[in-house]
């Protein structure tokens, strides 16, 4: 049976309510000075304008125009619940008080959390329960909707284990719907639910699950090509019931045409990478190289085409000194900065096993203008980087050159970190044009062994 989230799910871009009840605020001042703010409110989990937790107090009492609502006050957002988080007050025309007056004495207060607060005993957990915003790998294997059966099934679970944890990540039913509506209007969705459990069956906290909660985020994220959100992490005990849930959530991307190395339609593809990807992210030692990379080679994709390629460009460089410096020896510090960017890149590539060669269908424009300035790819790239990030007013650089040149550093970047974790399974190439849904290739150093 499908998994069911944590909390009642919102449809499309409403929002999630958290808390209702008594709320209460306190602002404290650099001098020691205090001021409450006590009320009914709500907390609420956001999508619009972008996912995040938001909170509001009312009270009719004339007092709360305190001193120490205003601009230069600390915030901390107390609630009945056992919850005392950091609160921040957004900027307002009057800069003198935070609060806004209603009718009669009616005042109100609202903000952000700016903590991660865990309500709750985050102890004894046998299933934390996340919930993702905008995944973009809507076809799984098959699950049934209801524990009756009734309403049929669907192609949306993926089951990824290591050695020590099992993940469940099921789609909503009403996936389809949930992302036409967040690409056409709010651009955020709440689009699955994990179920993440120990294979031992033992117990374990919310501080032992969090390696795994990290690794999943750079994992679904660089699956989708952007930043996937992960929220409300809700410990279970062992007769399903809430322990704990933790208020928050990653930083999230909006929705939007990206192309990323993963082919829509081949879930069986990130079984086997999940392991590996994780105990790569996990090692501090990689974990240095590959957070940045993977930060770089998503930002460059909702960039403009000169600063993507900057960006791509950076992210070589990050996996070009972590392989060739740190991990295999290669280079020394100083013999690393004695050679060019081309060259340091064609050793990585070397041991990454991947051709350096052009491919004609995917770069026409590199490849035509290599041939008459004599250089190969790795330096026609390189050249085209020097060129968008030190423009010649001269010489512009047409469009489908550049675009080009990003793509391949996308490529380069792509396959690189599927190397750095040992995957071995097919992938999309973007270098394919047009690549229709489904497209598949093997791995470049599996399908020359």
């Amino acid at each position: 049976m499908a998994l069911t989230a944590a909390f009642p799910m919102p449809g499309g871009s409403e929002a999630l309510v958290l808390h209702v009840g008594r709320l209460e605020v306190l602002a404290r001042t650099d001098d020691g000075k205090e001021a409450m703010l006590t009320g009914d409110g709500r907390v609420m989990f956001l999508l619009r304008p972008r996912p995040q937790i938001w909170w509001e107090v009312g009270t009719d009492d004339p007092e709360a125009f305190g001193f120490g609502f205003r601009g230069d006050a600390d915030y901390m957002l107390n609630t009945p619940t056992g919850l005392a988080a950091a609160a921040l007050i957004p900027r307002r025309s009057d800069e003198e008080t935070k609060l806004r007056r209603g009718e009669g004495a009616w005042v109100e207060l609202d903000g952000t959390l700016s903590d991660q607060p865990v309500i709750g005993d985050p102890t004894g957990l046998h299933q934390i329960r996340v919930e993702l915003l905008n995944f973009d790998a809507p076809i799984g294997t098959s699950v049934v909707r209801n524990p009756d059966g009734t309403n049929g099934a669907y192609l949306g679970r993926h089951v990824w284990t290591d050695d020590e944890w099992r993940l469940i990540v099921d789609a909503r039913p009403n996936l389809d719907g949930l992302l036409r509506e967040a690409g056409g209007h709010a651009g955020h969705a709440f689009t699955h639910t994990v179920s993440i459990t120990r294979l031992d069956e033992q117990p374990f906290s919310l501080v032992d699950a969090q390696p795994t909660i990290d690794a999943l985020f750079y994992f679904t994220s660089f699956i989708s090509a952007r930043l996937v959100g992960i929220a409300l992490a809700t410990g279970l005990d062992d007769l399903g019931r809430a322990k704990c849930v933790q208020w928050s959530t990653t930083i999230t991307e909006a929705f939007g045409t990206r192309l990323s190395w993963y082919p829509e339609f081949s879930p069986a593809l990130l079984e086997p990478l999940w392991p590996r990807f994780k105990e790569r992210i996990s090692d501090p030692a990689w974990h240095e190289a590959l957070v940045p990379a993977l930060r770089l080679y998503i930002e460059a994709q909702s960039r403009l085409i000169e600063s993507g390629l900057a960006m791509s460009a950076t992210a070589i460089e990050t996996l070009t000194w972590s392989v060739l410096v740190n991990a295999e020896s290669y280079l020394t510090e100083d013999a690393y900065e004695r050679i060019s960017f081309a060259d340091r890149l064609r050793l990585l590539l070397r041991w990454a096993e991947i051709p350096v060669g052009y491919d004609p269908a995917g770069e026409p424009s590199l490849e035509r203008l290599g041939r008459e300035y004599n250089l190969d790819a790795l330096e026609m790239l390189a050249w085209v980087r020097n060129r968008v990030v030190h423009p010649d007013k001269k010489k512009v650089l047409n469009s489908a050159l550049k675009l080009e040149a990003w793509q391949l550093a996308l490529w380069f970047v792509e396959l690189v970190i599927l190397r750095i974790c040992g995957y071995e399974g097919d992938y999309g190439s973007r270098r394919k044009r047009p690549r229709h849904a489904g497209d598949t290739a093997p791995v470049p150093w599996i399908e020359r062994a």
